[in-house]
């Protein structure tokens, strides 16, 4: 109870949705449904009801509204926890059975039962017809809220790791900037370093094909940022689109391709948490 409610209960668009639904059920129900037999409560003839019941909507609402207003104004200052939240609705609820019980007991002339009685029956049927719009409001808002946060996760994630394209060309060049290999990035598999050069591994023709190139993999990460060419090892930057298989053993993790034949890359601690992460992500898609 003294954990703070969802910030959603409290935000001016959804407190409107919520006095609106919670308005319009109550009018639907009353006349519709006529639960509890209504006019007898309220004490007035049938024929006359839609517009008393009307009118009790109209004050039930006066109150609401009032309540929420005040609750959206100080709600950096009230500190709204659950507990405090089913006591503001116990207040509105007891307001609202107060006002009706004075409205009737001061203008249904007729009625022969004592204010505290009135009280106590508008009370009890303040609280039923409140119930199932408060209930179907707060469901109906968690629902929208939790589809608004997969959905800012899932776009979050795509953003963090765009679906590659697997038309695209990487193009290689030398320590001077001479261009000396391109290759669709569905064709190539890993690179690894070797001194002052780089061996770039590759599919040519079915077979794996190996390109020596002056270079390194500090200026292949550099040119390549935010692309599917992952650094996995102070040796290898792998092309992640090709990775299969994220194999964990004593001697650390390894990953597996998608193709016979190519050698296990090592993963080493410095990158086993990113690569595991980028891993999990790759897995949704």
């Amino acid at each position: 109870m003294k954990k703070k409610i969802p910030a959603y209960l409290i935000e001016k668009g959804n407190i409107i949705k919520f006095l609106l639904f919670t308005a319009v059920f109550a009018l639907i129900f009353l006349n519709i449904y006529i639960p509890f037999s209504s006019h007898s409560w309220l004490n007035v003839p049938k024929k006359t009801f839609f517009l008393y019941s009307g009118i009790v909507v109209i004050i039930g609402l006066v109150v609401l509204t009032f309540g929420r207003i005040l609750m959206y104004k100080f709600k950096k200052y009230l500190n709204m926890t659950y507990g405090k939240y089913a006591l503001w609705i116990l207040s509105e609820m007891i307001i609202i059975a107060l006002i009706y019980s004075t409205v009737i007991y001061s203008v249904v002339k007729n009625d022969q039962r004592t204010f505290l009685e009135i009280l106590e029956t508008a009370t009890y049927y303040t609280f039923l017809v409140l119930f199932l719009p408060y209930t179907i409001s707060f469901l109906y808002l968690t629902l929208k809220d939790r589809e608004k946060t997969i959905e800012n996760i899932t776009n979050n994630d795509a953003n963090a790791f765009p679906l590659p394209d697997v038309n695209e060309v990487i193009n290689f060049n030398d320590e001077k900037g001479v261009l000396k290999l391109s290759v669709k990035l569905d064709h190539l598999y890993y690179i690894e370093s070797a001194d002052n050069y780089i061996n770039i591994y590759y599919l040519n023709k079915g077979k794996m094909s190996r390109f020596l190139l002056r270079s390194s993999l500090k200026q292949i990460e550099k040119n390549y940022d935010k692309k599917s060419l992952v650094r996995c090892h102070r040796q290898y930057v792998v092309n992640f689109n090709k990775v299969k298989v994220l194999r964990k053993e004593k001697e650390g993790l390894f990953l597996e391709f998608d193709l016979e034949n190519v050698p296990d890359i090592p993963v080493s601690k410095t990158y086993s948490q990113e690569i595991m992460q980028l891993f999990s992500k790759c897995t949704l898609y």
